[in-house]
């Protein structure tokens, strides 16, 4: 879908049927998980690219949340680094104001079993 804005800004939405790699959102996948079916965003415009990622693992989401840790605190040299963590959920989230990057990786118990995984990632347009 492309919408106008009356200012003539164009904005690309691909809802749940984007191809959302690691690379587009900077940051690797859980291993053993790929986005599932349907369930990947991509909305472009003037002003950069935001991605939506949804994975699901096995493994207890404190296992999950240790992975993107380790990846996220790596990253964060001259950024910001949040994390939160709440019962069985965790936030955690790296941010470069210069760039005008962000990446937040959401971590919850699934209903069955193991985790769900939610990757927001937002890329600012290069000046």
């Amino acid at each position: 879908m492309s919408t106008t804005d009356a200012s003539g800004k164009t904005t690309q939405l691909e809802l749940g049927t984007a191809k959302v790699s690691e690379t587009d959102i900077g940051l690797a996948f859980y291993p053993g998980t790929k986005p599932r079916e349907g369930e990947a965003t991509r909305m472009s415009s003037p002003d950069g690219t935001s991605y939506t990622v949804l994975l699901h693992s096995d493994d207890a989401p404190e296992k999950v949340a240790g992975f993107y840790r380790e990846k996220l605190k790596a990253q964060a040299e001259g950024r910001q680094y949040i994390e939160s963590s709440s019962g069985d959920g965790h936030m955690l989230m790296l941010s470069d104001e210069k760039s005008k990057h962000v990446t937040q990786v959401m971590i919850a118990k699934a209903q069955t079993q193991g985790s769900d995984i939610q990757i927001l990632a937002n890329r600012g347009a290069g000046k």
